[in-house]
């Protein structure tokens, strides 16, 4: 891994580290089951987070969840990021949760 300097300050010094997998697995866990009320903080704010822990399957599946979403909003920002996570991973989960939910 190559250490690059995006920005400098003389008067702030801070290191960002990778988080540990412990800590992925437990923040990817809080953002799927604190999901939002409000259809601009679910397109704007929870989506948007989620991706961060894509093409993870826990992921994609609170994704495929908002497709069942009552706002259409909500339906068609969930469906625009399906591109970030894999094919069969998307065929696996999609025949599952038809069987499921329903269409």
């Amino acid at each position: 891994m190559a250490e690059t300097v995006v920005a400098q300050s003389d008067w702030l010094d801070f290191e960002v580290k990778e988080s540990s997998q412990e800590q992925r697995s437990s923040w990817r866990q809080k953002q799927i089951s604190d999901m939002p009320n409000e259809v601009g903080e679910i397109v704007g704010d929870y989506l948007p987070s989620l991706l961060a822990a894509s093409p993870h399957p826990q992921v994609l599946q609170a994704i495929l969840g908002q497709l069942y979403s009552p706002h259409r909003l909500i339906q068609r920002c969930a469906l625009g990021t399906l591109q970030f996570f894999r094919e069969e991973d998307i065929r696996t989960q999609v025949v599952e949760m038809l069987h499921l939910r329903g269409p």
